[in-house]
This record gives structure tokens, C-alpha cells and sequence, in this order.
């Protein structure tokens, strides 16, 4: 999987290596800029929580819909697998962000002070006391879980998907990963973890319209062929050839079938029911009974019958 960045996190990774990497000595401003991009990461965490509640509960309301109930409560699991594995990793991340906070806190209990620019609070929390450890582990579970809901489609979900931290590399070891944790203020390891909360939540996000769009797939679609046909298949001279001809629209419904000889058959992608049979009967004038079943949008269930007369000769 390629480089694929979100303007986020390029924002990060732009401001990091311009202020924390490439400077012996940091400024206040510095720190001040880092801050207000947090805090614009922050605003897109929050809008990105409240579109992915919404997605998700705009599709539990699809099992209430008789039009897309079937399929939707086929991959609910899936969806509420995303729920789960996405909560699992923000959850670690806040308690990465709470505990920096804490450890980068003066012991002052009469006036304690966040200092945003300790790197000692970073490395004693995230080297020595090895959280950079745990959540590498939790990040590299995390996309395996992901890529796991539905492993029909797992090569288009890993290409979906963006990779967390977007530094592809710095999940490629484990020394990768902790090298950045060596050099960064708290305010730095702080907004970078708030650029993993983002990104996580943008993955929910596509996840959920991945799932969702299945239920749409092949429901009520409508398909156009040409049909052609005769009054009759074998001819004397002087008969009257009838060609009739038209164009037919196949319309998918839900739950349909079509029932001839005790057979149920279902309907093919464009929407049609064939069913082929040997006819094994004497000379003489028959008729075969049809059922075609289906359910209608509103989910009234509707029988259609009718009866397929032909000719068996010599």
C-alpha cells in the first residue's frame, strides 16, 4: 500500500519536521501554531464523530425498510465490527493523550502546569514506560481487524483504506515507529495522536459507505433488452409468418422467484428468470403453469400467474 495522505496529516507532518525536527531551539510561536492545529484536528474529530453516528444509524434504519431490510441486516455485524474496532482504537489513543497530559503535568498539586513543551514527559511515557510499544501493536491489530470485516473484499478495503499513522513506514518495525517519540515536545506527540484519532474516524467513515452501498446493489434496478419472437417456430407453405417485437424493461425486485414444475428460480443479474426443460411428451397441445412472485416497496408480497401454451409435434 502506497503514500495516501490526508490534508490533515500532511498539515502534521509538514509543521512537525519544520518545527521539532529541523530546530535546536523552539520558539513560543512554534508551540503556538502546533497548538492551533490541534485544535483544528480537534474540530475534525468532533464533525467526523457526529457523521459517522449519523451514517450508522441511517443504516440501522434501513432493516425497518422493507425495500432493504434483507441485506441490511446481513451486514449490520459488519457494520457494528466497525464500530467496534474503530472505538477500540480511539479509546487507546485518548488514554495515550490523558496520560501524556498527566506525566507532562508539574507535581505542583497547588498550581500544577501543563508544560507543551517537555520532551522528557514524552520519552519517559512513551519510550521508557513503553506506551509507543502498545499502541504500535494497537495500530498494526487495528488494520488487520479492518481489513477483516469482509475478507471477500479484502484487497479493495486495504486499498480503501488510509493508512494510520500515514507514514507508511513507521509502522513497516517497531524502531521506525518509536524513533519519532525520541525527539517531540508533548504538544507535538499530542497533535499527532489527535492526526491518528482523524484518520481512524475518516477510515469508519468509508468503511460505513462501503458497507452501506451493498445494500443498494441490485435492488429495484431496472435492465433493457430487445425481444423477438414468432407466432410460430415451424412453417408450411402459405402460413402466415407474425413477428413481434419490443423492447422489455426487467425490473429486480426484492425477495422475487419464479416457480414452473415445482422449480423455484431466482432471478439472474439483469433481472430475469430462464428456465430450460427437456420436453419429453406425446404430439399434442399443453400448457405449463408460471408463478412469479415478488415483493413489492412497500412490502406487500404480490403472486402473478400465467399459463405457457405450446405444441409438441412429430
Amino acid at each position: 500500500m502506497g503514500y495516501r495522505f490526508s490534508i490533515t496529516s500532511l498539515f502534521v507532518f509538514l509543521l512537525f519536521n519544520l518545527f521539532f525536527i529541523g530546530c535546536s531551539r523552539r520558539t513560543p510561536n512554534d508551540l503556538y501554531v502546533v497548538k492551533a492545529l490541534k485544535i483544528s484536528l480537534e474540530n475534525s474529530v468532533a464533525i467526523l464523530e457526529r457523521e459517522n453516528e449519523q451514517a450508522l444509524t441511517t443504516f440501522q434504519m434501513k432493516t425497518q425498510f422493507p425495500e432493504t431490510r434483507e441485506k441490511a441486516e446481513l451486514l449490520l455485524p459488519q457494520m457494528m465490527g466497525v464500530k467496534s474496532i474503530t472505538t477500540s482504537a480511539i479509546n487507546e489513543i485518548k488514554k495515550a493523550q490523558s496520560d501524556l497530559i498527566a506525566e507532562a503535568t508539574s507535581k505542583d498539586e497547588s498550581e500544577p502546569f501543563y508544560y507543551e513543551d517537555n520532551l522528557d514527559a514524552v520519552k519517559r511515557l512513551f519510550i521508557q514506560k513503553e506506551r509507543a510499544k502498545f499502541l504500535f501493536r494497537k495500530l498494526k491489530l487495528y488494520k488487520t481487524q479492518l481489513e477483516a470485516i469482509d475478507r471477500s473484499n479484502k484487497e479493495y478495503i486495504t486499498h480503501l483504506l488510509i493508512d494510520v499513522p500515514e507514514n507508511e513506514k513507521q509502522l513497516e518495525n517497531l524502531d521506525n515507529f518509536l524513533e519519532f517519540f525520541k525527539y517531540q515536545p508533548a504538544i507535538s506527540v499530542d497533535a499527532f495522536l489527535e492526526s491518528l484519532k482523524a484518520n481512524i474516524l475518516l477510515n469508519e467513515k468509508r468503511m460505513y459507505f462501503f458497507i452501506s452501498d451493498k445494500t443498494t446493489s441490485h435492488l429495484n434496478h431496472n435492465s433493457t433488452e430487445i425481444l423477438i419472437g414468432t407466432n410460430m417456430r415451424y412453417f408450411k407453405s402459405g402460413d402466415q409468418l407474425q413477428i413481434t417485437a419490443g423492447i422489455a424493461e426487467f425490473r429486480y425486485f426484492s425477495k422475487s422467484y419464479m416457480l414452473v414444475n415445482g422449480e423455484k428460480i431466482l432471478p439472474d443479474e439483469r433481472g430475469r428468470f430462464i428456465y430450460d426443460t427437456k420436453i419429453n411428451k406425446s404430439p399434442g397441445n399443453y400448457q405449463m403453469p408460471i408463478e412469479i412472485g415478488y415483493v413489492e416497496a412497500d412490502g406487500n408480497p404480490q403472486t402473478l400467474n400465467k399459463n405457457i401454451d405450446y405444441s409438441v409435434i412429430k
